[in-house]
């Protein structure tokens, strides 16, 4: 038997071979042979950089930051939130100049500023292009990070599992003037009052995740009569009741096309009602609720998407719609 000899194969095949290694794999590819690096450094591999598996240090953030080149568009990365601060004056400084065409970033489980810190980093200090920003799992002083709106571009903004963002850092988020979609998924400090702050400014935004936060029915009402532009809305694993999704029938939510109520207490009158306030609801999330598979049938909303199952009500369990939705920007 003949042995395969890679090196036999035109750029263009390699080149789609590639296409479908890891990053982390493209980056050790490059070490084979001369031609091989030239190749797994071509702009049309790097267009979207996943760096987040495995985890990176700030050092090796540095190193990342250097190499890139403007073809960048979108960059993942992941850190450990206990190794020290994750972005450097100088990572910062390479991704302004070696991506200026970056429109989506995500960082997730880093620490981006301490508490004692007089030069922490800011939403200026990421390349002014950015359409989209994930900071999931991070650390950051939300009245200094955003305390520089350069970024007037930004339209998607989600900062699920952030512990360190609460009802009081609202005003300082629903400053950006485009934003358009807003992920708090567990974020345990947010509340009514921070719902309310977040409607009551961002009359245009058409999706908010509520998810695992400590919402009620009110909450519910008060986007209801605010959030005319909404079209997607996310409050699984909260307080929501019936009584809040009757809120949202008496408001003026005309717009909603998707409707997450995943491990609440809602129950089939829910279904009833959105069947018909709601005619153009596509998507509806009833999983471990008080809603039974069987006798849904006939309330399904024509045309709507129902995710329903046969286990019942059960905390514990939870969604990912930032995850979801930032995937579909690659």
């Amino acid at each position: 038997m003949t042995a395969f000899d890679a090196n036999g194969l035109p750029d263009v095949v390699l080149l789609q071979i590639f296409r479908l290694l890891k990053f982390s794999d493209l980056c050790k590819v490059g070490r084979v042979c001369r031609r091989w690096y030239g190749l797994s450094r071509s702009q049309a591999l790097w267009t979207c950089v996943d760096a987040s598996v495995p985890e990176i240090t700030s050092l090796q953030m540095d190193r990342l930051a250097s190499v890139l080149t403007d073809s960048v568009r979108w960059l993942y990365v992941s850190s450990f939130l206990h190794c020290g601060l994750f972005l450097s004056p100088g990572a910062l400084r390479d991704l302004r100049a070696h991506c200026p065409y970056l429109s989506t970033l995500v960082i997730e489980s880093a620490l981006l500023t301490t508490l004692d810190d007089f030069a922490p980093v800011t939403v200026g200090d990421f390349p002014p292009t950015l359409k989209t920003l994930s900071l999931r799992h991070s650390f950051f002083q939300v009245d200094q990070f955003f305390s520089l709106l350069a970024i007037r571009n930004l339209s998607i903004l989600d900062l699920s599992f952030c512990w360190c963002v609460s009802d009081q850092d609202i005003p300082f988020v629903t400053q950006l003037p485009n934003l358009r979609e807003l992920y708090l998924e567990y974020c345990e400090d947010i509340g009514d009052t921070g719902v309310a702050l977040v409607v009551s400014r961002g009359h245009n935004l058409k999706t908010l995740a509520l998810d695992g936060t400590k919402i009620t029915d009110e909450a519910i009402r008060t986007i209801a009569e605010n959030a005319l532009a909404l079209q997607r809305l996310y409050v699984g694993s909260t307080a929501v009741t019936d009584e809040g999704i009757l809120h949202l029938s008496k408001g003026r939510c005309f717009a909603l096309q998707e409707l997450c109520l995943f491990s609440t207490t809602v129950t089939l009158q829910t279904m009833k009602v959105l069947v018909d306030v709601f005619p153009q609801l596509q998507w509806l999330n009833l999983e471990h609720t008080l809603v039974r598979e069987s006798p849904i049938a006939k309330q399904e909303p024509p045309g709507c998407r129902v995710l329903v199952d046969e286990r019942g009500f059960h905390m514990g369990v939870s969604c990912n719609h930032s995850v979801s939705r930032l995937r579909l920007q690659d």
